[in-house]
């Protein structure tokens, strides 16, 4: 028999179906730390991606009055300095 099954989670319709409350304490934890690690990097990628772009609008200005690749002006900034403001 599995641990479900030990533990009453596939008990038949008569019987309490109910998880005793350690197992439910723990997985109440495990949801609760899931949730923070991905709100962690769900602002950390929604920080970076912010700073990777917020120079795009003067990257753009400056390439089209002298005509050349955003792109390439883009990566010499960034290996610069990484678009720090």
């Amino acid at each position: 028999m599995s641990f479900f099954h030990n533990h009453g989670l596939f008990a038949a319709p008569d019987v309490d179906a109910r998880p005793p409350p350690c197992v439910m304490k723990r997985f109440l934890c495990r949801m609760a730390l899931s949730l923070l690690v991905a709100g962690g990097l769900g602002i950390w990628w929604w920080s970076a991606w912010r700073i990777e772009h917020s120079q795009d609008s003067n990257i753009l200005a400056a390439t089209r009055r002298y005509g050349m690749d955003p792109a390439l002006v883009k990566a010499v900034i960034w290996k610069e300095s990484r678009l720090a403001s």
